[in-house]
């Protein structure tokens, strides 16, 4: 398996990256029980699947153990037989799961530039103009992934990202984590983001 790295990036939360190659039938192979092959069998594509049973994989060796994964009615997963916290991102060069103590999401998205055709949907205007023009791309994709992450934390329906997630001002590269506030909620929480930018694909942790 082509594990990219299994760490605890933060203190109380652990995480495990994986670059998709074996295909399911491979992945069933390495997680050797029938159970699987229901999950897998459920799934319509062989896309799915690998997300699946890779998603799968990666919990059972952060917790040590065979873990079962449940989602509730808002699509988030969750751990049932356990008290920490489980968060799951997938694309075509990484897939990443987060387990945790606490509350946690965890994204990650390819480098490609599709996303700046798209920026003016899911960024509101002081965000835009926060955009570093010589590092444009990775800094998009960074605000647009600390967003995903935003709302895989907050665990609820009917989020905006673009006038219900604010991400503060930062520089890719001269900080380690930046700030985002939410509007969604009587509470406006205020959320930590951790990131880091691979050849591939970049990770963002809110927490």
């Amino acid at each position: 398996m082509p594990l990219i790295s299994i760490q605890e990036i933060i203190p109380g939360i652990k995480i495990a990256l994986w670059k998709p190659e074996e295909n399911s039938e491979e992945l069933l192979s390495l997680l050797n029980s029938s159970r699987y092959r229901e999950l897998a069998a459920s799934c319509k594509t062989e896309k799915r699947k690998i997300e699946k049973l890779s998603s799968r994989l990666l919990t059972n060796l952060l917790q040590k153990k065979e873990t079962d994964i449940f989602y509730d009615n808002n699509g988030s997963p969750y751990l049932p037989e356990s008290s920490e916290y489980i968060s799951i991102s997938h694309t075509q060069n990484c897939i990443a799961v987060a387990i945790s103590s606490h509350p946690v999401g965890i994204d990650v998205e390819n480098i490609a530039p599709k996303v700046l055709l798209l920026k003016e949907k899911f960024l509101n205007e002081t965000e835009i103009k926060s955009i570093d023009p010589g590092n444009e791309l990775i800094h998009t994709l960074l605000l647009w992934s600390a967003k995903e992450s935003v709302f895989k934390r907050m665990h609820s329906s009917g989020i905006n990202f673009k006038q219900n997630i604010h991400i503060s001002d930062f520089i890719p590269g001269k900080q380690d984590l930046f700030y985002a506030r939410e509007t969604h909620t009587p509470q406006q929480n205020t959320y930590q983001i951790h990131y880091k930018v691979y050849p591939r694909f970049i990770l963002t942790i809110c927490f």
